[in-house]
C-alpha cells in the first residue's frame, strides 16, 4: 500500500514510510503521543506514535506500519499502529561524520571519493602505456 491510497476510517495492511520530521511529545489521556511527517513515493501523511513509540523512532528512520489504522484529522491523513498494529524500524541512516578540507570546507566521505577517483584519472592519462613504444615514422 502507498500513501496515496490511504483511505479514512480503513484499516492500513503494510505501508512502507521514511520519517521526515517529529513533533513535541505530548500527553493526552494519561498516554504519551507525538505526531510524525511520514512520506514514501507518492505522497505524505501524519504518523501517530504513542507510549513507547515515541523513544523508539527518530527522524529518518524508515519504517514499516503493519496492521494499522487510518484516520483524517484536520484535513491529513493520520497512520498509527492502532490497537492491533505495529511500526517496525527497517533502517536507520548513519550519520556521516564530515572531514574538513584545506580550504576548511566540509567533505563527506562521497566526496572525498570522487576526488580521489577524478585524481586517479587524471594521473593514467598522463602515464604511457606499457608494452608499446613509440617510434617516429621516417620523414
Amino acid at each position: 500500500m502507498e500513501v496515496i491510497e490511504l483511505e479514512e476510517n480503513r484499516p492500513v495492511p503494510l505501508l512502507g514510510l521514511e520519517i521526515i520530521s517529529i513533533e513535541g511529545v505530548r500527553e493526552w489521556n494519561q498516554n504519551r503521543v507525538c505526531s510524525a511527517l511520514a512520506r514514501d513515493a507518492s505522497g505524505e501523511c501524519i504518523l501517530s506514535l504513542w507510549n513507547q513509540e515515541v523513544d523508539v523512532f527518530q527522524e529518518g528512520d524508515f519504517i514499516v506500519l503493519k496492521k494499522g489504522w487510518c484516520k483524517q484529522y484536520r484535513g491529513e491523513m493520520q497512520v498509527s499502529s492502532g490497537r492491533y498494529g505495529k511500526i517496525e524500524l527497517i533502517k536507520r541512516p548513519q550519520k556521516i561524520k564530515p572531514q574538513i578540507a584545506r580550504n576548511n570546507i566540509p567533505q563527506t566521505n562521497l566526496t572525498l571519493f570522487f576526488r580521489h577517483a577524478h585524481l586517479r584519472i587524471l594521473t593514467s592519462l598522463h602515464q604511457p602505456i606499457q608494452g608499446r613504444q613509440h617510434q617516429r615514422e621516417p620523414p
